[in-house]
């Protein structure tokens, strides 16, 4: 077996984590005093903050599924009627000319796909039509541990395999630590531009573009969410970066109609 394919057959093997112990400070133990008990004060009122938060955000996702689910069924019927991506952004409006927006993004081709994906993608198109949709990427790289030990440096100048074979005939390495110089990382992706092409790959199939974005899953969904405020001047925009799994980028923009 060859030094890349060698590296390559080793990474379906998974290392172990171990959970790593918090470090904890109790505040008015370690140092006593008016400044660990405005801290222990503040950690009081952040943590009943917290939770004021939570039942807000837990109502604004019940209101966000709701407009997201909504925007979908209409990306993915205009998708299926034109064969032709729609424009991004979208935007979600209602009668008081208060919206949503929503910018596509694939990033498809930046995430692995995993095993149960796969499957799934094979079993909704076949597994053809699934295989043409992905592709494998193989990247490899020096193990940085073995690189460090004594005289590896020194033999990296000529050809990799000629390389190799000099430092198992001197010593410098066993040929057991050669087989571990070369890492390698491999990731099957969907293929760049699959969203754009979803429409042919579906045959135009609504529920079947709907299910084959459910199984890409997070492999093109990320989400931006901004605040809802009324203004009484111009429309105005507020946006902030948060989590999710959510296909569209996300903003709440102002009624651009001044309110009574």
């Amino acid at each position: 077996m060859g030094l890349f394919a060698n590296a390559q057959s080793k990474t379906s093997t998974k290392k172990s984590t171990t959970k790593k112990k918090a470090t904890v400070f109790t505040v008015g133990v370690e140092t006593p005093g008016p400044e660990p008990e405005a801290v222990g004060k503040a950690i009081t009122a952040l943590t009943s903050l917290n939770s004021d938060y939570k039942a807000i955000a837990g109502k604004m996702t019940v209101l966000k599924g709701a407009i997201k689910k909504y925007a979908e069924k209409m990306f993915l019927s205009q998708y299926a009627a034109q064969g032709v991506h729609p424009e991004t952004p979208i935007q979600v409006q209602n009668a008081d000319g208060e919206k949503v927006t929503y910018v596509v993004q694939d990033r498809s081709s930046q995430n692995a796909a995993k095993p149960e994906q796969l499957d799934a993608l094979g079993e909704l198109l076949g597994p053809d039509a699934a295989e043409d949709c992905t592709y494998t990427q193989n990247t490899f790289k020096l193990n940085p541990v073995i690189l460090a030990l004594p005289g590896v440096m020194e033999h990296l100048e000529p050809a990799l395999e000629s390389c190799f074979e000099g430092m198992v005939e001197d010593g410098t390495l066993t040929a057991e630590q050669v087989g571990d110089l070369l890492a390698c990382d491999q990731m099957t992706a969907f293929k760049p531009g699959t969203v754009q092409q979803l429409a042919n790959i579906c045959g135009r199939d609504t529920q079947k573009m709907e299910e084959f974005l459910g199984v890409m899953g997070s492999a093109w969904r990320s989400i931006r969410e901004g605040l809802i405020q009324r203004v009484t001047a111009l429309p105005s925009s507020d946006t902030f970066w948060g989590g999710g799994g959510l296909f569209f980028l996300l903003s709440f923009t102002t009624s651009p109609r001044v309110p009574p």
